[in-house]
């Protein structure tokens, strides 16, 4: 069985269900990093994400209890970067060759006919 990461962020948000107990063939498919990462996005996980991020060594098994057992029991909306917007990322970073973190911040502030412009400049015609 393949557990996907809603179905981590769901545990440790809502259910509370231990599925590394449930699942014991799933223990190596706990995305540690992005768990973290996730965490991070919010005001009261803060803290937990970043104890983590200084203990990140721990087993994937340890940290998913940590969370399992720290983080309180809430409704939570954990927003995802959505294709179109990674695409328009990636146009940025060739046009201005910066990394991933400049080019987000690049496109916080153009507009979106300036970032067609920047697709056009890029565009090397052709079948895609």
């Amino acid at each position: 069985m393949k557990l996907e990461l809603k179905d981590w962020l769901d545990s440790i948000y809502n259910t509370k269900e231990d599925l590394m107990q449930k699942h014991p063939e799933c223990k190596n498919q706990y995305p540690a990093f992005i768990i973290n990462r996730m965490m991070a996005g919010h005001i009261d996980c803060i803290l937990a994400a970043q104890e983590m991020n200084k203990h990140f060594t721990m087993p994937p098994e340890m940290q998913y209890k940590f969370y399992l057992n720290t983080i309180r029991k809430q409704k939570r909306f954990t927003p995802f970067i959505k294709k179109s917007k990674l695409d328009n990322v990636q146009y940025i970073m060739d046009y201005y060759n910066v990394s991933l973190a400049k080019a987000e911040d690049y496109l916080k502030i153009l507009s979106i006919e300036e970032v067609q412009h920047i697709k056009d400049q890029l565009n090397k015609g052709g079948s895609k």
